[in-house]
């Protein structure tokens, strides 16, 4: 079967069509509801103004771009910033389907400045969004997260627990079998000089575990233009991306702990910085 075999569309009220791989629906269920429904990506002040100039790097199928479209009234320009070409299909398929067509898309990774000219990405069919350069950290992740939803279910019917758990279990091995590709890698830096973006109101970036690579990748006339700046991380980058985001002169910066991760005492946080 080829991957188009997997394609399925979810009709999702308020915002219509998704594109998507039928083998990652527990997992667009879970981002639709964090995206649409509680707001991620709008916490803290984070302000979607008409005439938005958006920046998304690790755009996966787009979900945060129809969010950032709606919240604009339509009235945004964005680039969106995706190395792996089963998402970037699914990517351009939503696209299409909400008429979004202020928007570049470019398909790469980012890295540092001096950083190499491409790398190795582990793309997982089950869990698009989680596709990563880092497949051992991001498995060891997800075995935290699987654990502790188990846990939940543990304490709540203790008696089907063990035969829920191996279900589960089963279900995580066969969505961590990942494709390996190897995609071409920019900077930030380059690609704001290379389009003379001027300013960059909303800069969101959700790249698993690459962060500080991505930020090593802005140079100082880039790090001016943002004035707002949505980063997902864990524990472990948090304090120190929240750092920089001061020393680079964001006078509100927020370390937040997402509501699923809170309920089942994982390592996923929110960096927010404002101007």
């Amino acid at each position: 079967m080829s991957h188009a075999d997997f394609d399925q569309i979810l009709e999702v009220p308020g915002v219509g069509p998704i594109h998507f791989d039928s083998r990652s629906r527990e997992e667009l269920l879970f981002l639709v509801d964090e995206i649409f429904t509680k707001g991620e990506y709008a916490r803290n002040g984070v302000t979607y103004a008409p005439g938005s100039v958006i920046v998304d790097v690790g755009a996966n199928i787009g979900l945060f771009i129809l969010d950032a479209h709606r919240r604009t009234g339509g009235d945004c320009d964005i680039l969106a910033i995706e190395p792996i070409p089963e998402n970037l299909r699914h990517l351009h398929a939503n696209l299409d389907a909400h008429g979004i067509g202020r928007i570049e898309v470019v398909p790469v990774g980012l890295t540092r400045l001096g950083g190499p000219s491409s790398a190795t990405f582990s793309w997982f069919p089950g869990l698009p969004a989680n596709s990563t350069q880092f497949p051992e950290e991001k498995a060891r992740e997800l075995s935290d997260y699987v654990e502790a939803r188990l846990g939940q279910l543990r304490r709540e019917n203790p008696l089907g627990h063990a035969l829920t758990a191996d279900w589960v279990r089963s279900q995580l091995a066969v969505k961590q079998r990942p494709e390996s590709l190897e995609v071409p890698l920019a900077t930030l830096a380059r690609l704001r000089e290379e389009r003379e973006i001027e300013r960059i109101d909303l800069l969101k970036i959700d790249v698993e575990g690459a962060e500080l690579e991505v930020l090593q990748g802005i140079d100082e006339l880039t790090w001016a233009a943002v004035s707002q700046i949505v980063l997902e991380t864990d524990v472990a980058r948090a304090d120190e991306i929240a750092e920089e985001l001061r020393l680079r002169g964001f006078l509100r910066v927020f370390v937040e702990t997402p509501e699923f991760a809170r309920e089942l005492l994982l390592s996923n946080r929110q960096v927010i910085g404002l101007r």
